[in-house]
């Protein structure tokens, strides 16, 4: 299981890079990849230090699961490490 820790994400993390990115590595999926970009959202307002939800992707094999939880943890990681 992959988690995006708190001390991962940075507080001005580009919401518009990161729907970016989740459109670049996944066709469709748009539902899923909003969702993502909300949750994204609301640790950007909460701050890194709150509490949040875990992210669950639920599926049968081979839809995608564990490639959106690494997007997702490139997203924070590239975020935190870029400061932006």
């Amino acid at each position: 299981m992959l988690f995006v820790t708190g001390s991962m994400l940075c507080t001005d993390m580009s919401l518009v890079a990161a729907r970016a990115l989740l459109d670049r590595q996944h066709y469709g999926l748009d539902k899923v990849k909003t969702r993502i970009v909300q949750y994204l959202a609301v640790r950007r307002l909460r701050g890194p230090d709150a509490r949040a939800p875990i992210l669950c992707f639920i599926g049968p094999p081979g839809v995608g699961k564990t490639s959106l939880a690494r997007s997702v943890a490139e997203v924070s990681f590239s975020a935190a490490v870029s400061g932006s």
